[in-house]
C-alpha cells in the first residue's frame, strides 16, 4: 500500500481539505477492496 502523502497546503488554504479527501478516498477504495476479497459484502463495508 503506497504512502499516504502529507498535505499540500498549509492549514487555513480553502483547498486543504479537499486535498485530504482526495487523498484519502484512495486509501479507502483500497480498504474496501480489500475487505471484499476476504469475503465482507459492499454493503457491509460501506
Amino acid at each position: 500500500m503506497p504512502k499516504i502523502p502529507a498535505p499540500k497546503h498549509p492549514k487555513c488554504h480553502p483547498d486543504r481539505s479537499l486535498h485530504c479527501q482526495e487523498v484519502l478516498e484512495a486509501e479507502f477504495q483500497h480498504l474496501a477492496t480489500k475487505a471484499e476479497v476476504a469475503g465482507w459484502s459492499r454493503n457491509e463495508v460501506a
